[in-house]
């Protein structure tokens, strides 16, 4: 899992806590660990937020949260484009870290999802086969 640019469960606790400094979001705890234990779970406090009244006006917030989703993840096809590679995987692509192909950035959004994927094949990221 990814927060950032931060593999949460694929350093030890104490580098993670530390690589998150002051950017740690305050809906998510994260309980202190000392020496090379590697983290085991992260939790998010979060209250729902109020959807919006109507249908233009849930279409608009949709919107609006895919292309607030697309500014953060940019850097995977700008500023950050040589640490990501494409994998071919069922018919599509996932985002996966070049220095280690087995860390892939999951996209629960689907219209989002396809978005990053094209504008990643679009700025020349390497696609590679699945294993």
């Amino acid at each position: 899992m990814v927060l950032g640019d931060i593999d949460l469960f694929g350093y030890p606790g104490v580098e993670v806590l530390e690589a998150l400094g002051d950017r740690l979001p305050p809906e998510l705890e994260v309980r202190p660990v000392d020496g090379p234990v590697y983290l085991t779970s992260v939790t998010l406090h979060a209250t729902a937020p109020r959807p919006p009244v109507g249908r233009r006006a849930r279409e608009a917030a949709a919107a609006e949260e895919t292309e607030r989703a697309l500014a953060e993840l940019e850097p995977l096809w700008t500023t950050e484009r040589d640490r990501w590679q494409l994998l071919e995987a069922g018919g599509g692509y996932l985002p996966c870290r070049r220095d280690d192909p087995r860390t892939v950035l999951m996209i629960c959004h689907e219209a989002v999802a396809r978005r990053v994927t094209a504008a990643m094949l679009a700025a020349g990221v390497e696609v590679v086969p699945a294993p």
